[in-house]
């Protein structure tokens, strides 16, 4: 890390603290030279890079200040309508080898955590190479199982290893779920908005959606349990702690009434729990599934977000339902790679992986407070912008835009971010998008400039 990025770090820990308070005149570049030793060109650096990112503020002839932590960002609008059986719509995103760093929801791994896994994977080789010819436990390798259950339970979620189910990856699980419990026809009960993986995944299956709005709480129960008490839907699917693309989480009250529901009216709920670990103050919420005591709530997550994609490693956690995972996966013979499994237990066995979430929740924190600084600094009164708690994605409504020209300039300039028309089957979002904040902000300066100037092209459209 440069020099000068050492400074701004240092001075961004000392606002977010409120060692700096909003107003505060910093030092001349000549001052803040001579204190920590550098050069003045290294100040000068130091200090634009700060006033880009919307922590400092130059004022002609009077110095730089910093900048009001509390500069009024307004929270998009939860859209509330009665909600109605629709058909999903299919991901009409572009597919791309090399996706920018605002488009998919992911993280980077740091060169410290890379050189762990590779001493996990090496460690376990020679540990089990004479077992690595040998087709995977179906439901998943015991060792891991256990290793997962030992995680959660020091997290306050006891788990029984074996109920656990070893997936590749979340999606998989959910869609297991889905071909378990529904068939083609049915109606599933979704968000609004809600992951747009999950559209694909219902049309793939020939399912039906109903919308359940969002509210700052988490979704609007009533209208879920009215549905459920008419018969109209045959299964949930929800994501419930940082939830895609909003960034909310479901209360505690209204994770409880969510258990309560699904055994009140014996219908599966699947809980897409892949970001629960994500917690920016590093204290994991419980999710739904804590509080089912019949079995009802299908809880899946994954390593997808939290460490790294490629490995497509996931876990379900059944209730009721297990012995038809089981058999599924027993039938079907779709057991994650053993080398893959050992390696990751080898990460969860030492502490590593506990280490390493710490760390990303920290970054996460740091990069949202960042994203939205910048963004409502260069877009003042333009849009309006989530204030998640966990997760890494930030759900931005922008206002009075067009919104056809704006997304013919996102696909003319491959601008790789999420419109809103992909998280619903209703349209309700088309002036909003969500972009990813897993990477830190200076890897992303340049498409979130380039995101910057569409937004201002199409507000004079």
């Amino acid at each position: 890390m440069a020099k000068y990025q050492q400074l701004v770090k240092s001075i961004i820990e000392d606002i977010r603290d409120n060692s700096l308070v909003a107003n505060t005149k910093l030092p001349s570049l000549r001052q803040l030279a001579k204190q920590h030793e550098v050069s003045i060109s290294t100040a000068v650096n130091c200090y634009q890079e700060l006033e880009s990112q919307g922590w400092i503020i130059a004022k002609p002839k009077q110095g730089f200040f910093v900048r009001s932590i509390d500069m009024g960002v307004a929270q998009p609008e939860f859209k509330q309508f009665d909600s109605y059986p629709t058909s999903p719509r299919r991901n009409k995103t572009p597919y791309r080898a090399s996706n920018g760093v605002l488009g998919v929801s992911c993280m980077p791994i740091d060169s410290e955590t890379i050189a762990e896994l590779d001493r996990c994977f090496i460690r376990t080789l020679k540990r089990y190479s004479l077992k690595i010819n040998r087709y995977p436990d179906p439901i998943g390798e015991e060792r891991l199982r256990k290793a997962i259950s030992r995680h959660f339970c020091a997290k306050g979620f006891p788990i029984d290893h074996s109920h656990l189910v070893i997936t590749q990856g979340a999606m998989s699980a959910i869609n297991t779920a889905l071909e378990i419990i529904a068939k083609p026809g049915d109606t599933i009960a979704i968000s609004s908005p809600c992951f747009s993986g999950y559209m694909d995944l219902l049309v793939n299956l020939q399912l039906k959606v109903i919308e359940i709005p969002s509210n700052q709480n988490g979704i609007d129960l009533k209208q879920l349990e009215h549905h459920l008490q008419q018969g109209n839907i045959q299964a949930g699917l929800f994501s419930t702690t940082f939830m895609n693309p909003q960034g909310i989480t479901l209360s505690v009250e209204q994770k409880q009434k969510l258990a309560k529901l699904s055994a009140q009216y014996k219908t599966p709920i699947i809980e897409d729990d892949v970001y629960v670990e994500l917690s920016h103050d590093k204290t994991m919420p419980l999710p739904a599934k804590y509080y089912d005591k019949d079995g009802y709530i299908i809880w899946c997550g994954s390593l997808s977000k939290s460490l790294s994609a490629s490995y497509r490693l996931g876990w379900c956690l059944s209730g009721r339902y297990f012995s038809e995972f089981s058999n599924y996966y027993s039938a079907s013979s779709r057991g994650v790679s053993q080398q893959i499994q050992n390696a990751i237990t080898e990460y969860f066995s030492t502490g590593l992986y506990d280490k390493y979430i710490k760390r990303q929740c920290s970054n996460l924190s740091n990069n949202m407070y960042q994203y939205r600084h910048y963004l409502n600094h260069h877009l003042p009164n333009i849009i309006k912008i989530s204030d998640p708690n966990g997760g890494m994605t930030l759900w931005i409504e922008i206002k009075n835009h067009n919104t056809e020209v704006f997304s013919q300039l996102v696909k003319d300039h491959q601008l790789d971010i999420r419109e809103g028309s992909l998280f619903s089957s209703l349209p309700i979002y088309d002036n909003y998008i969500r972009i990813n904040i897993g990477y830190p902000i200076d890897q992303a300066q340049e498409q979130l400039d380039l995101l910057i100037k569409l937004i201002k092209v199409s507000q004079q459209a």
